[in-house]
């Protein structure tokens, strides 16, 4: 290799970036800052991002610093210079950002690359490596017959005049590996959270332990069985996050309703306690998915949920956005060079993607804007390597979601992913590795089967319960008609979330509402037994849907702000009650069946409401596995009905008193331990509650009592989340 046959750094128009750097017209800048780098050092960086991704050996290097007959300890000359290099762009040969030492062969520049050239200048000419120190990567991506069958300058030259370097933006036309998906993880229980290291080649993500106990902080080479755990002790902790070096790890800590932001070793040691946050009522009861933060490129500062800057160094909060009352900033990622946010915006569920831009000091620069113009519920986003394209997770379900993708600039609509269709989890998150075209995702595993307990004419369990409607997915919801002759449920059978209905014995299923990409769910009979009612995010976001029990075209119910969920209806059929979101927090509200205006019903926290059957009393739960609550149905002060640890929708009020599930909070959680759950009778003329029958370990979404009283349909389920692995990704 001739060293004149390159031009030195800035000899032609050429721009090159990666992260906060550029380097243009032979100078370094960070962030718009020039950054002084002696010429040797510069040439190795010129000479690196001219061949992202590719082996550049240190005999390629000699050959481009010094001519032929030279006489240098070239060595110990291309060390220094190679040291300088990590110097001026902050990075670590242990844990490289961007320049990766190849043990015995050169070295390799990871990070993504992006180029803009007004006048071309003449590339270099590269000569491969031998065949023996052909990277994995550049095997995987250029195949040997495309790539030099027609002569490395040509095809390089063609791919830089096109746009940059293959690597960076992803995958060269027909030379693409086909993505691979694969389990990253299969521990028992639950997997979140996933974090790749700068360089790709680790995760960090956040396990509860092969005991369903509490979560902790787990480190796992990729390939490798080997499993690093970080964290212990009788806290949770959630939201990993690798430093911009991947020398520290920072998470979260829930302790009560303390939440803690800490740092630590990577691989493992002493903690620091860099601040006490605020307390918000997500990061205590569904802390994995507002949990995540994003670190800032110059390794001194993260921005946390409800969008504050945060000084590791000092602990001093800024906030970078202002929403209005109601709404939370969470999930903030941030874009490949550091100057665009990508976060969540919205109330406690129905949230949307939005991206605000970031100035030289990690200030906002504007508003935020809405990512996707058409309403389009979305969480945890994380960006796509070439900084292009913002993938999130939407159809926000606990069952099973979607993954898709959106591009930043124009208009173009979101592309659904093939990837995790229907099984990626939104409390999981994604993440997505610049180097390696990787993608990680919660993908939950749920094996829920609709159970059916006899009754005697007593009231009192018969025999043992048996699988009804048997299927392989997820089944949830059972309601029994006004009749008792047909059961209507919630089924994942045909792939995503729908309503499907049934004779009372699980024979003759069909389905009323399943459609590709649509979750639907939470159906409830009409007291004629003419209609059903059911929640759905075919727009977007939650909406209240009736449909006849004979089938037919469903038609939504007047709409209204927020998210609407899990509807019953009143006893007159008039109306139908329902849970809200609109002002910020879950309510219960009504609203005429004709589609008149809604009329909120509790003013203090309301999830699933039902009407007793005289009409007068109001029955709710406030959240998972809490007291039973009632008020007048006309509007008053709301006493506690029953005060017993109840599912969100496991109880059903009838004229005598109410069935219920009860949650040993001591043993619910543990599959390995029987009566977890009980179905108990509290009978309104005593006030005395009996238990009917254990049905552990776990239930979930769904408690009817047949008319007669003989038959009780219930959920249970055996669950877990597992981490995917999706290599090409890009």
């Amino acid at each position: 290799m001739e060293r004149g046959s390159t031009p030195e750094p800035g000899a032609g128009a050429q721009t090159y970036r990666f992260g906060v750097f550029e380097l243009r017209a032979g100078e370094l800048r960070k962030q718009g800052v020039l950054i002084k780098v002696q010429d040797q050092p510069l040439r190795i960086l010129s000479f690196l991002l001219q061949h992202p991704g590719e082996v550049v050996t240190r005999d390629q290097i000699r050959a481009r610093l010094w001519d032929a007959g030279t006489w240098v300890d070239y060595e110990n000359a291309i060390n220094s210079a190679i040291r300088k290099l990590r110097d001026a762009l902050s990075d670590h040969a242990e844990n490289p950002r961007f320049v990766e030492t190849m043990a015995r062969r050169g070295y390799r520049f990871i990070a993504p690359v992006s180029t803009e050239q007004t006048n071309p200048a003449p590339r270099e000419s590269f000569t491969p490596p031998e065949s023996g120190e052909v990277p994995e990567r550049l095997d995987e991506r250029l195949s040997r017959k495309h790539l030099w069958g027609f002569g490395a300058v040509i095809v390089f030259a063609a791919l830089a005049i096109a746009g940059g370097a293959w690597y960076s933006r992803g995958r060269a036309d027909r030379n693409v590996p086909a993505p691979e998906e694969s389990p990253l993880t299969t521990y028992p229980g639950t997997e979140t959270s996933p974090s790749f290291s700068p360089n790709g080649t680790q995760v960090a993500f956040s396990w509860n332990g092969p005991n369903a106990e509490h979560a902790h902080i787990y480190v796992k080479v990729i390939g490798s069985p080997d499993l690093l755990q970080l964290t212990r002790g009788e806290a949770d902790e959630y939201g990993p996050a690798f430093s911009p070096d991947g020398g520290t790890m920072s998470f979260f800590r829930v302790l009560g309703k303390r939440l803690l932001f800490v740092t630590e070793s990577a691989i493992g040691g002493p903690e620091r306690v860099v601040a006490e946050l605020p307390f918000f009522e997500c990061g205590a009861h569904q802390a994995f998915y507002c949990l995540s933060s994003t670190w800032l490129p110059d390794g001194r500062s993260a921005i946390l949920p409800g969008l504050n800057k945060l000084s590791v160094e000092t602990g001093e909060m800024k906030p970078l956005t202002n929403p209005q009352a109601g709404l939370f900033d969470r999930n903030p990622s941030l874009s490949p060079d550091g100057r665009t946010l990508a976060f969540a915006r919205g109330a406690y569920s129905g949230t949307e993607i939005y991206l605000v831009g970031l100035d030289s000091e990690a200030k906002a620069k504007g508003p935020p804007r809405r990512l996707v113009a058409r309403p389009q519920a979305g969480i945890r986003p994380a960006w796509t390597p070439d900084g292009k394209e913002v993938v999130f997770i939407t159809g926000i379900q606990q069952f099973g979601s979607n993954i898709m993708k959106a591009p930043v600039e124009g208009d173009a609509a979101p592309v659904l992913l093939p990837y995790g269709k229907g099984q990626a989890w939104w409390g999981a998150g994604l993440a997505i590795s610049p180097w390696h075209n990787r993608l990680a995702f919660g993908q939950i595993q749920i094996h829920s089967h609709l159970y059916r307990l006899p009754l005697s004419a007593s009231g009192d369990a018969s025999g043992p319960p048996a699988v009804f409607a048997p299927s392989t997915t997820y089944e949830a919801n059972p309601q029994y008609s006004p009749d008792g002759k047909r059961v209507v449920f919630q089924s994942s059978r045909s792939g995503n979330s729908g309503i499907w209905m049934s004779d009372a014995d699980g024979s003759n299923i069909v389905d009323l509402y399943a459609r590709p990409g649509i979750h639907a769910g939470s159906p409830g009979w009409s007291p004629d037994g003419k209609n059903i009612a059911f929640d759905s995010n075919a727009t977007g976001k939650w909406e209240i849907y009736i449909v006849r029990a004979a089938a037919g075209q469903p038609r939504m119910v007047r709409p209204g702000n927020g998210n609407s969920f899990i509807p019953a209806w009143t006893r007159d059929g008039k109306w139908i009650i329902f849970d809200s979101d609109r002002t910020g927090n879950l309510e219960i509200w009504k609203m005429p069946v004709s589609g008149g205006r809604a009329v909120q019903l509790t003013r203090k926290g309301g999830w699933v409401g039902l009407e007793s059957p005289d009409g007068k009393w109001l029955f709710y739960t406030k959240g998972e596995n809490g007291p039973l609550w009632k008020m007048p149905a006309a509007g008053g002060e709301e006493v506690i009905a029953v005060p017993s640890r109840i599912g969100r929708a496991e109880f059903v009020v009838t004229d005598q008193g109410v069935f219920f599930i009860e949650h040993n909070p001591d043993v619910s959680k543990r599959a390995d331990i029987p009566g977890g759950t009980e179905i108990r009778f509290l009978r309104f003329s005593n006030n005395q509650v009996k238990k009917i029958a254990s049905v552990g370990p776990l239930t979930e979404m769904g408690l009817t009592v047949s008319p007669d009283r003989r038959n009780i349909l219930y959920t249970q389920k055996e669950s877990g989340v597992d981490l995917m692995l999706l290599e090409n990704f890009h």
